[in-house]
């Protein structure tokens, strides 16, 4: 775990898949495992805990292939 990590404050978040297609979120701040992953089908909400200056990737499958669809500051997604 980084030191940024550690002195930052721990915000609560949700993300909404709003994007048509099943998303796989990942995120390198979870505080027990260095990478965790989490899939969330279309219209489902994910609620976590992250950093406040951490980031949610977003990809979605296309032709076989995963594609970053976006990348989210946990700020954005604090409630």
């Amino acid at each position: 775990m980084s030191n940024a990590t550690v002195n930052q404050a721990i915000i609560n978040c949700v993300y909404v898949n709003d994007t048509g297609k099943m998303a796989i979120l990942k995120n390198n701040f979870d505080l027990i495992v260095k990478w965790r992953e989490q899939v969330v089908k279309v219209g489902e909400g994910f609620c976590f805990e992250a950093p406040e200056g951490g980031y949610l990737e977003i990809f979605t499958y296309e032709m076989a292939t995963m594609m970053l669809e976006d990348r989210i500051p946990c700020r954005e997604l604090a409630i």
